[in-house]
């Protein structure tokens, strides 16, 4: 998909179910395009289209752990990557449980997205989604502090947050060291 392509379908989605997910997903977008240009390594662009991509199952309206299967489900016939990254992108351990929000699908459905998720290979671009979404706000970028708190008082706290903010302190850390960078500097924040 390209990032007109995607750009379009974040517009339908934004006046299907308009609300602050519409400018976090284009901050994490911009936040994953100006890391990856910082690697000299991956495609900028691919980088932008999955950020833009990664909630784009926000379209059908109100959810929680639903949206990114829902996302998922949307995308997987115009672009196998950006809906595995939709389905990945609030898994870093791969482990469905440490979602923060309701659990609103089926069992089976849960069921499925677990099977997907064990027999899927995270790369370089997941990685980066997962730390991007903790980068970026509706409003801009910030520390990922800040959005774990921001995303906690809406959503709740559970027994594996703390594992899933340590596997998104080490992809951000990983990433410093294996570029030479400062994210936070990059990002201005």
């Amino acid at each position: 998909m390209t990032i007109r392509d995607a750009l379009k379908e974040l517009k339908i989605a934004e006046r299907l179910n308009p609300g602050p997910w519409v400018d976090h997903s284009l901050n994490t977008g911009t936040a994953a395009r100006l890391i990856t240009a910082g690697t000299g390594t991956f495609d900028p662009d691919r980088a932008y289209v999955y950020g833009i991509l990664h909630d784009i199952g926000r379209r059908n309206g109100l959810s929680h752990i639903k949206h990114t299967w829902d996302g998922y489900n949307y995308l997987i016939e115009a672009d196998e990557k950006a809906a595995c990254i939709s389905l990945s992108h609030s898994f870093p351990n791969k482990n469905i449980y440490e979602y923060q929000g309701e659990m609103d699908l089926t069992k089976f459905e849960l069921m499925r997205m677990e099977t997907i998720l064990s027999e899927y290979d995270y790369d370089y671009y997941d990685r980066l989604i997962q730390l991007c979404d903790s980068l970026a706000s509706a409003d801009g970028f910030v520390k990922m502090e800040v959005r774990w708190v921001d995303v906690a008082i809406r959503n709740g706290l559970n027994e594996f947050v703390i594992q899933k903010w340590q596997r998104v302190k080490a992809i951000k850390s990983s990433l410093n060291e294996t570029y030479h960078m400062d994210i936070d500097l990059l990002l201005g924040i």
